[in-house]
């Protein structure tokens, strides 16, 4: 795990405290204990051809484990494969458009009966991948389709529409969070659609028109899986998030996102997976069997602007946790090859950015390349709406509204409630402590071991940065009392302190 020195301000003193990295959902392993994170699922076999339409799905492996499945197009042309965009990249606001793949490779045909019979191929190039306003990646592979066919590898066809609510439908990808290493096969979930949700929010997310279903089984692995109509076998969209095993984390934090409902309703809905639609892609496809932006294609020509901000929770009344800086601001940094933008601030619940209202006069890139304008001082999410182009004044050059980019705020001031969670471990060479990070409520620590008749956790003099390898107490500094200070991602100490005598007993 990398880890990160920053600062925090304390009381009477300035600490220096470790930060987790943020969470991706699918990425980690489940925290809710109540269910196994492939119950629901069925491990798929394959030696008696019984599973041949499913030859097409397999593990992608680059930025992350993925699930990913070959494209139906044309017989004799490039072979295409389709995943989540945030198995490219998790950036918000990034755009990837023809980029060569490195170290990226799809392994088919993973059932668990049939381990000679794999297929690895390497990923040339990606076509297209972003998590901005939807979550796809396209990725051309070296291999034409017509091998893949002569292999045995049978691709998936993109179906011409999108369902609504009650459609029977399965998802059929390859988890790994949470499951053994013999088991991370191809498995299936039998399920229905639900009624489309037109705007989905989770951690620094905004998702549009997505399908949710009752499927199970999604975990870390699992995104990109195609959702499958059951009666047709077609494609009709991406698996790309869940609240399936967020129902201890925050709502709308990564593992439990939200649906915008209108006003301020921004709520999660229980034991849901989402999928983004892929009926716009045949679009993309040309008479040639090709991959094509533009046109009547839905997907993003180029890549705009890019951004780099802070994480999504702030307090802008305590000091950033990771900066020690003042966080009274977007601090929102631009950068890329278009000249001006123009942006839009308002609640999450009843700002889209894909409608033109709202949006002010275009701002020079090269005189403010940092948004840093008041945050709001009103708890609750955000969103800030960014569209750019290469003149002054808007015209058809510029980034369409509907493509706009996105960046959510959570103005945060509540202090963490949830208990500091600790391992102690006992051995012939002394006691090892080693703090547990809870995003986001405990992402940063500070930690201090004194004599136990002397050391006082409430004083802030002795805390040292956890740096996220355990820390061992010897005999020979034994009793001991070991304290622990904890902050979460927007800089909200937590309500209590973690204190423990150790004496090796």
């Amino acid at each position: 795990m990398h880890l990160r020195a920053v600062g925090c301000l304390a009381v009477g003193a300035v600490l220096v405290v470790a930060s987790a990295p943020s969470a991706s959902p699918l990425q980690a392993k489940p925290r809710t204990a109540a269910a196994s994170s492939t119950e629901g699922t069925k491990l798929l076999r394959n030696r008696g051809g019984q599973s041949a339409r499913y030859t097409g799905i397999g593990q992608l492996e680059g930025v992350r484990m993925c699930t990913a499945w070959l494209v139906e197009t044309v017989r004799r042309a490039p072979a295409y494969a389709i995943s989540s965009g945030r198995c490219s990249t998790s950036s918000p606001s990034e755009t990837i458009v023809n980029r060569r793949a490195k170290g990226m490779t799809i392994e088919f045909r993973r059932f668990v009966d049939t381990p000679g019979a794999r297929l690895k191929v390497r990923v040339k190039r990606i076509v297209f991948a972003s998590a901005k306003g939807l979550d796809l990646s396209i990725y051309a592979l070296g291999p034409s389709l017509r091998v893949f066919r002569a292999r045995g590898i049978q691709p998936l066809r993109i179906s011409p529409g999108s369902p609504g609510g009650g459609r029977k439908v399965e998802t059929v990808g390859i988890p790994v969070a949470g499951v053994r290493r013999k088991e991370r096969m191809l498995r299936r979930s039998g399920c229905t659609t639900r009624p489309r949700t037109r705007r989905l929010l989770e951690d620094s997310w905004v998702w549009y028109h997505v399908i949710p279903s009752n499927c199970r089984g999604i975990v870390g692995g699992s995104l990109g899986s195609p959702l499958i109509d059951r009666r047709s076998g077609n494609v009709l969209g991406v698996v790309n998030t869940t609240t399936l095993f967020g129902e201890r984390l925050p709502a709308c934090y990564a593992g439990r996102p939200c649906e915008i409902r209108g006003g301020d309703s921004l709520r999660p809905r229980r034991n849901t997976t989402y999928a983004i639609p892929t009926s716009g892609l045949r679009a993309c496809i040309s008479l040639s069997g090709r991959f094509r932006l533009g046109g009547a294609c839905p997907l993003d020509r180029r890549p705009w602007l890019t951004s780099t901000a802070p994480p999504v929770g702030v307090n802008p009344d305590v000091p950033d946790p990771v900066t020690g800086l003042p966080q009274t601001t977007w601090n929102v940094r631009l950068a890329g090859r278009l000249a001006y933008y123009r942006t839009k601030v308002g609640p999450a619940g009843t700002t889209d950015c894909r409608t033109s209202d709202g949006y002010g006069t275009p701002v020079a890139l090269a005189q403010a390349p940092t948004y840093d304008a008041p945050l709001p001082l009103q708890n609750g999410r955000w969103v800030l709406c960014i569209v750019a182009g290469p003149t002054p004044q808007p015209d058809q050059r510029w980034q369409p509204v509907g493509k706009a980019t996105t960046i959510v705020r959570y103005i945060d001031r509540s202090r963490p409630t949830q208990r500091i969670r600790v391992r102690v471990r006992e051995s012939l060479g002394g006691s090892t402590v080693e703090p547990v990070f809870d995003l986001p409520d405990h992402a940063h620590f500070a930690i201090k071991i004194g004599p136990l008749a002397t050391a006082l956790c409430t004083d802030p003099a002795g805390y040292h940065t956890y740096t996220g390898v355990p820390f061992r107490i010897p005999p020979t500094q034994q009793p001991a009392r070991v304290c622990i200070r904890s902050w979460d991602e927007a800089g909200n100490e937590a309500m209590t302190i973690w204190q423990r005598p150790v004496d090796g007993r």
